[in-house]
């Protein structure tokens, strides 16, 4: 029997998937060079650290009003708008390092931190509005956790060219793969990404009962589950900042680490697309909790790594387990949070509401690093692992009890919540 997802998937894959995957291997070959590049300007490892939480800052006061900006331009304007920015800032770049270090350049970096980290919020908030009038409720599942696996093949893509792109030409390459990517992702969402079929006027009757324009009982389902989804994205967040410091805790080498980091990934891919069926087939409630589940434990286990890791297999083997069971439980809540950016968002004003979702979630960028930094500070690695595993288990505890009230769940059973109360959401018909 074919997979009904199927035609969904290909007609979505030229104007949204191969897009975001050329736009998050762009960035991914550029992100991990940023500290250092902000080093070879004159900044401490210190500072350089504390400035790439300037995306993470605009991931909180960004969305909500580039969301009301986007409600006036539309998704496609926006994005190329976008991605203008991102080649503009790019180009800067390569200007700053030939310029060389100075007060200019440092000031200037953080201007193009802001400016990534603004144009970073538009795309994505322009994907997901687009996807969330386009989708059919029993298959956002699938086509969402399908956005999620492709950036997350971006993410494995774009470091390996971006170290191509250094030793041909250093960071400069670098700036200049991220140019080439983003302008062929900008192209494709020109050419191929129509206006959405699923999008339709708002009677002025609609606007009734709303505070600020926006829906006070859907600002409140994404307050209540943006509690849970915090411990979810606090551990994803935490995956790239912890477990290397605990690699180098147990005595592994950045190349060791990073073939470690290589294996949990190459896992996550392999297993994304099946988790997207059971996202629609067992719901969000079950499959939020048992992501949150598999990756608490992991955390649990990398803290446990000097005493019951030493005895059992050895400091290094359970260190590798743990990034498994870290991966497997990840890869089951793959294109989670985005597919529930549309399950609790209405078709009136879909942007400004997901401005403030993304906003909501934006929160865990911030404090994953915070946790890390302050617990590592007090009481060590090990404990700041644990106090992670913490929080993942309560918050996966948090999305159990409270999705089966705002999302679809077991075999697609509908929730009692309705986002928009005046308009019935359109579900496209596949061809």
């Amino acid at each position: 029997m074919a997979d009904p997802a199927g035609p969904l998937l290909k007609r979505l894959a030229l104007p949204v998937y191969v897009p975001s995957m050329l736009s998050a291997a762009g960035g991914q070959a550029l992100m991990p060079m940023l500290p250092l590049i902000a080093i070879q300007l004159g900044y401490s490892p210190a500072a350089s650290a504390l400035l790439i939480s300037i995306i993470g800052l605009m991931a909180i006061v960004g969305p909500i009003p580039l969301g009301v900006m986007m409600e006036r331009t539309g998704e496609r304007p926006a994005m190329i708008l976008a991605a203008v920015l991102v080649i503009a800032s790019s180009l800067a770049g390569i200007a700053i390092l030939d310029a060389g270090p100075s007060a200019a350049t440092r000031s200037l970096l953080v201007l193009l931190l802001v400016v990534d980290g603004i144009a970073g919020e538009v795309w994505d908030l322009g994907r997901q509005t687009y996807l969330g009038a386009e989708l059919p409720h029993h298959l956002r599942g699938r086509a969402m956790n399908f956005f999620g696996g492709m950036m997350r093949v971006g993410g494995v893509v774009g470091p390996s060219l971006g170290a191509g792109a250094y030793a041909i030409a250093g960071f400069q390459g670098s700036y200049a793969l991220r140019i080439v990517l983003m302008a062929t992702a900008a192209a494709m969402v020109l050419v191929f990404l129509v206006p959405s079929s699923g999008r339709r006027a708002v009677p002025t009757t609609a606007v009734t009962g709303t505070k600020g324009g926006l829906y006070g009982h859907v600002v409140r389902a994404i307050l209540i589950v943006g509690v849970g989804l915090t411990g979810l994205i606090i551990a994803r967040l935490n995956v790239s900042v912890l477990l290397p410091l605990v690699g180098q805790h147990i005595g592994l080498n950045p190349r060791d680490i990073s073939l470690v980091f290589a294996l949990g990934m190459a896992l996550e891919i392999v297993l994304f697309l099946p988790a997207g069926v059971l996202l629609d087939r067992w719901g969000r409630a079950v499959m939020g909790g048992l992501c949150c589940l598999g990756l608490g434990v992991g955390f649990v286990l990398i803290a446990l790594v000097d005493s019951l890791g030493a005895i059992v297999w050895g400091a290094v083997a359970w260190y590798v387990i743990a990034r498994l069971v870290i991966s497997f439980g990840n890869s089951l809540g793959s294109g989670i949070v985005k597919t529930l950016s549309v399950d609790l968002t209405p078709a009136f004003r879909r942007a400004a509401h997901m401005g403030l979702y993304n906003s909501i979630t934006g929160a865990g960028v911030l404090l994953g690093p915070a946790v890390v930094a302050a617990v590592t500070a007090a009481a060590g690695v090990l404990v700041a692992a644990a106090a992670t595993g913490g929080l993942t288990l309560a918050g996966g505890a948090w999305l159990f009890a409270v999705l089966p009230r705002y999302a679809p769940g077991w075999h697609g059973r509908q929730p009692d919540y309705q986002p928009d109360p005046i308009l019935a959401e359109r579900v496209p018909e596949e061809s």
